[in-house]
């Protein structure tokens, strides 16, 4: 009894664990704060989660984080895409099928479910389902268990599912293109990731990670923008959200520009954005490019308690440049 509990206690992810994953998550607005938070709460059991968002604005990676904080982490995480099979490819992918079940089936596959066993399964663009497949889904929610194409004999299973959709569920609801028992079902908890125009707060520290991100991947030193630039990203309305922030990063890296970029080397549909943007706020209504990095810096030693080498690893830096940073904000 006693050695249960205590592997127990060494699946349940620490502290510095949740701050780690939670990283991962950039940005300052409350409304990422909020997401942060549902996380690390969801994250300590197997409940059911619904993640809405506009496409681009890390619905995976939210679902991705979850799992890794869970104590099904060491178990599969396994996605698939709803939208992207036609609806007999997609049962087969989902329940699996028997050998024998339709013409080509040569063997029997386990499908999503019974491979991510102990685990994970994370369903994306889940209203692309058609009703026939809802209803089979429903019966793995309530009943806990998989019958394969094809098959007569069900197989449990022991699945964390979290769903996510780019359209706005009341609306498929209204519709009937969604059962509502089966909504019921997938929104045990729901978590909205608003778009990046409405939580623009979010823009710096983004901008941020992704500069050292992708320096790394490039095996480049990181970029500078200028101020003319860092107003153009500042006034987009980023209708491809958080991905096409960090194409528009990984662009300056592609075509080797830099070190210092000015708003003449963004895309020429990113300088226009500022003029066709729908109440875009002036630049001067935007909290200063140096302000954001302060908070973030502060927000980074304070998950670290105060050490300069954690929140140097927190933030992508080495310690050097975090200690200038320190130093340039009088933030000793």
């Amino acid at each position: 009894m006693g050695t249960r509990a205590g592997e127990i206690r060494r699946a349940q992810p620490g502290p510095s664990s949740f701050v780690d994953e939670l990283q991962g998550i950039v940005g300052a607005s409350q409304a990422i704060h909020q997401v942060k938070q549902l996380a690390q709460m969801v994250a300590r059991n197997h409940c059911t989660v619904l993640v809405t968002g506009q496409s681009g604005v890390g619905k995976e990676l939210l679902a991705r984080t979850i799992h890794r904080l869970s104590p099904r982490r060491h178990e599969p995480f396994v996605p698939t895409n709803c939208g992207a099979l036609p609806e007999t490819l997609l049962e087969s992918q989902l329940f699996g099928h028997e050998k024998g079940a339709f013409t080509g089936a040569t063997q029997s596959t386990l499908g999503i479910f019974r491979a991510a066993d102990k685990g994970t399964a994370f369903l994306d663009e889940i209203t692309e389902m058609s009703p026939a497949l809802q209803v089979k889904l429903l019966r793995v929610l309530q009943e806990r268990e998989v019958t394969p194409v094809g098959g007569t004999h069900p197989h449990a299973v022991d699945i964390r599912l979290i769903a996510a959709s780019n359209r706005p569920m009341e609306e498929l609801l209204d519709e009937k293109i969604v059962r509502r028992d089966l909504y019921y079902r997938l929104s045990v908890v729901h978590i909205d990731i608003p778009p990046l125009r409405q939580r623009r707060e979010d823009i710096v520290p983004l901008t941020t990670h992704f500069i050292h991100r992708h320096a790394l991947d490039y095996g480049r030193d990181p970029v500078r923008l200028d101020g003319e630039a860092r107003a153009v990203l500042a006034a987009h309305d980023w209708p491809g959200n958080v991905r096409e922030l960090s194409n528009t990063i990984e662009r300056l890296y592609a075509l080797g520009l830099g070190p210092v970029v000015t708003a003449g080397d963004l895309s020429p549909q990113l300088r226009a954005a500022p003029q066709q943007a729908t109440a875009a706020p002036r630049p001067a209504d935007l909290p200063s490019w140096e302000e954001s990095e302060k908070r973030l810096i502060l927000r980074a030693l304070e998950a670290a308690n105060g050490q300069k080498a954690v929140a140097a690893r927190l933030l992508k830096i080495d310690r050097h440049r975090l200690a200038r940073k320190i130093k340039k904000y009088a933030l000793d």
